[in-house]
């Protein structure tokens, strides 16, 4: 299966779209000189490499179905606001939704031939894996870590609720009625922070993670305290440590699986890869 001149233009496109936002986190036109040259060469190494997996007898051998194609676009569509978003975003870069469906095929059809080729990828055997883990226990090694929420009250001159004072003031009031059954609410209610609408949640924390001032706090902190106002150069906040766990080591059982498929993943990488280089070779 061969691209016509249309969607290898399409492709080019929609490669120079996509890698710009994964790999600089920008769109192609925010790119200086030297960013948009390597771009250029990373998009042409991507277009060579599908063309020549795309010409592959292994290419030939795999199907993408009608409605896989229609997830895969529905999908890029739900990440904007609205449909004219989307549309109007595909029209900057001289795409549209048709083309867009026709390039999304030909990936997919690379991402299962690659599949396809990496099938019969090594397994390790309950052996082989524990052999690993207890070679290489250091990965399995937690260090103790903290599940933490915080409220946030941010420090702004320019508004009086927020002037120095007054955030101390506010948070010192919050934490007056703080306690472990209701900091979640409290959080949603006056927290000036993004996490506010989980409930202020910080997940597990390790040492070092957080800024410095939150950090000495929290690790000195008992399991179910609330901390009094800290200040950052962000503005005061309340920490609420509802669980310790302990450092300790994972034991195999619950590695087990983990150590599998991360093996298995470097296996199919090894195929793809190996097989990828011979195609390039022979074209």
């Amino acid at each position: 299966m061969t691209t016509n001149m249309f969607s290898e233009t399409a492709m080019s496109r929609y490669l120079t779209l996509k890698t710009a936002l994964e790999s600089f986190h920008c769109l192609p036109d925010q790119l200086d000189d030297s960013e948009r040259n390597r771009l250029a060469q990373m998009v042409v190494r991507q277009q060579q490499i599908q063309q020549a997996i795309l010409a592959s007898d292994e290419s030939s051998r795999v199907h993408i179905s009608f409605q896989t194609v229609t997830e895969a676009l529905q999908t890029l569509a739900s990440r904007f606001e609205s449909g004219s978003e989307f549309d109007a975003l595909l029209a900057q870069y001289q795409l549209d939704r048709v083309a867009l469906r026709q390039v999304l095929e030909y990936e997919l059809l690379c991402d299962t031939t690659l599949e396809y080729v990496a099938r019969h990828a090594s397994e390790l055997s309950d052996t082989e894996a524990e052999a690993y883990y207890f070679q290489n226990q250091a990965k399995f090694s937690q260090p103790e870590r903290r599940e933490t929420s915080h409220i946030l009250i941010t420090i702004n001159d320019e508004f009086i609720e927020n002037t120095p004072t007054a955030a101390l003031t506010r948070c010192t009031e919050i934490r007056k009625q703080a306690n472990q059954h209701n900091f979640a609410l409290l959080a949603l209610r006056h927290s000036e922070c993004p996490t506010a609408l989980n409930e202020g949640k910080l997940g597990l924390v390790s040492q070092g993670q957080l800024h410095p001032p939150l950090d000495r706090a929290l690790f000195k902190m008992a399991q179910g305290d609330i901390s009094h106002p800290i200040e950052t150069d962000i503005g005061m906040h309340l920490l609420y440590c509802q669980r310790i766990v302990a450092a300790h080591r994972v034991s195999f059982a619950a590695a087990k699986t983990q150590i599998k498929q991360k093996h298995q993943q470097r296996e199919k990488a090894r195929l793809q890869k190996r097989w990828i280089q011979q195609l390039m070779i022979a074209a």
